[in-house]
């Protein structure tokens, strides 16, 4: 069981830490894009053609790749006025139902992105001003959905022994 716990501490944060890098990097690359828009567009009236879609892609990149960094961490809003009044017992098996049901859904929603990108890959759809392919977005979602599903099994996985106390 112990090496099962090392495994599924390791599938939460080493990849994690590179998705990470990933959100952090976006969204740098993000503010300094709308920096030199403004910039420009104030001093010589020339704004940066598609600084608009491309902070709306790099968001992808910020967005997806935060779900499970803040997994890792905890940081994930909740709200246990209810649960807080319950034994530690049933709060451990609340807490592992929570994290299989979460497991499933963001499994889902990689599902069906993938679905969706696909679909808008053979359809050709792109942005307006730039012409960028949209498509290929939709699969950074997946991978980061997949990541934050394998995170929240993690969870689930750990979890596990203090159901059992």
């Amino acid at each position: 069981m112990n090496r099962i716990l090392r495994i599924a501490g390791w599938i939460s944060q080493l990849p994690t830490r590179g998705a990470q890098w990933v959100s952090g990097g976006a969204l740098v690359a993000i503010v300094l894009l709308v920096s030199i828009d403004v910039i420009l567009r104030a001093t010589l009236n020339l704004p940066v053609l598609g600084s608009y879609e491309l902070s709306q892609l790099m968001m992808v990149f910020v967005a997806v790749f935060s779900f499970s960094y803040c997994q890792v961490f905890r940081n994930h809003i909740s709200i246990p006025v209810i649960t807080q009044r319950f034994p530690k017992r049933v709060q451990a098996v609340l807490e592992s139902i929570s994290w299989l049901i979460g497991c499933v859904l963001f499994a889902l929603v990689a599902w069906q992105s993938i679905i969706h990108g696909i679909t808008l890959t053979k359809a050709g759809q792109e942005t307006l001003a730039l012409g960028i392919p949209v498509g290929p977005f939709y699969f950074v979602i997946v991978a980061g959905m997949i990541l934050f599903s394998l995170v929240l099994l993690a969870d689930f996985i750990v979890s596990l022994p203090k159901v059992r106390q």
